[in-house]
């Protein structure tokens, strides 16, 4: 919701399809990932639902969580302050991604999810 006037400012730019869809419940959310071909996302949770449901993903970054992400799962992506000057070199870089680039594997996903799921135990261990 707090994305949404921004999203919907977007959109005002766009010429062609384009929806713009608000779900409360993050199972739907996630599903509409399946089978994106290529995510390029800000959030962190956009990039983790769409890594879950096999997109390629492209991050952009201004947030240390994303960089994070970039970093240790790896994931190609941009800090925001570092984002090629040149309009081509970006366009480029995204279609040379979506031609060659891969999704997840799933031995580097179960990697991730279980991590994730240690962490929760963790932190049921120190709520308790």
């Amino acid at each position: 919701s707090r994305d949404l006037p921004l999203c919907e400012a977007v959109a005002r730019q766009l010429r062609e399809n384009y929806q713009i869809i608000s779900l409360e419940d993050p199972r739907q959310l996630k599903g509409l990932f399946r089978g994106v071909e290529m995510v390029i996302g800000m959030r962190f949770h956009s990039l983790i639902m769409a890594a879950a449901e096999d997109c390629r993903c492209f991050a952009l970054s201004y947030d240390p969580k994303v960089s994070r992400l970039i970093a240790e799962v790896p994931m190609p992506g941009w800090e925001l302050d570092q984002l090629p000057e040149a309009v081509n070199d970006i366009s480029n870089t995204w279609i040379n991604f979506y031609a060659n680039g891969e999704a997840l594997t799933s031995d580097r996903k179960h990697f991730l999810i279980d991590r994730a799921l240690i962490h929760r135990e963790i932190l049921f261990r120190l709520v308790s």
